[in-house]
């Protein structure tokens, strides 16, 4: 507690940003909305409405053509219940 003072100002804050890197495979989407033929996509709309209050930061968003199978092996909660 000597150096409370020191601490607040340092660190005003009582949370830190954790971010996150999501990738979803193009197939998955389609294998959601088999309507979508990813060759026509020319936007990506996020909507994030399931929330009251929150903030969702993002940054460096992007589509990857082509990524490796590698890439998508690991097995994920959210991507397994798809």
């Amino acid at each position: 507690m000597r150096r409370e003072v020191q601490e607040n100002q340092r660190f005003p804050n009582k949370y830190e940003l954790v971010l996150q890197t999501y990738a979803i495979p193009m197939s998955d989407l389609v294998a959601l909305t088999p309507a979508l033929d990813p060759t026509k996509l020319k936007s990506i709309k996020f909507v994030f409405d399931r929330a009251v209050a929150g903030t969702v930061l993002m940054d460096d968003v992007g589509l990857w053509v082509n990524a490796p199978a590698a890439f998508f092996a690991a097995k994920s909660p959210v991507r397994d219940e798809l």
